[in-house]
């Protein structure tokens, strides 16, 4: 299965890419959200304990969760479907996203600049403390959303 570090210690995923387009007003509202993007604490430690703990994938959540999965699918010759029930909202992204009528969970499931890392499981392995299962691989090729191809941003594309 697919799986990321939700830790709490990067705070809100999907928060650091909030910072794009908010007004003045609404930034003062933002701190902890915009405090992820100015203050990032890598999970460097993470990537030698997932190895031995059995991740057979790793990567990064640098671009957005969808377009480094991406990156896992196409270089792994595997498929992820992501379930959105299992990622967590938290709530001063959702506070902020009400605020300006955007969904969160686009923040989430696009939104770079996490500083976290995504990794990919035998399904029978259990996942270190503070890594939460947030999808499963499958035999296809790309990235899907609760069994369908995700038809918004995946996050950020340095070739496009």
């Amino acid at each position: 299965g697919a799986g990321i570090d939700d830790s709490g210690r990067n705070g809100a995923r999907g928060g650091a890419s909030f910072r794009d387009g908010l007004e003045e007003r609404t930034r003062a509202a933002a701190h902890e959200s915009l405090s992820v993007f100015r203050t990032p604490v890598p999970p460097l430690e993470e990537g030698p304990a997932l190895s031995e703990a059995g991740a057979t994938a790793m990567i990064d959540v640098s671009d957005g969760l969808l377009q480094d999965l991406g990156h896992i699918c196409e270089l792994s010759g595997v498929g992820i479907d992501v379930r959105t029930g299992a990622l967590k909202i938290h709530d001063s992204l959702a506070r902020l996203a009400a605020a300006t009528g955007k969904d969160p969970l686009g923040f989430v499931l696009a939104g770079g600049e996490d500083h976290a890392l995504a990794a990919t499981f035998p399904a029978e392995v259990e996942l270190p403390q503070g890594w939460l299962r947030i999808g499963t691989v499958t035999a296809g090729a790309e990235v899907i959303v609760d069994g369908m191809p995700w038809t918004g941003s995946v996050g950020w594309d340095h070739f496009a």
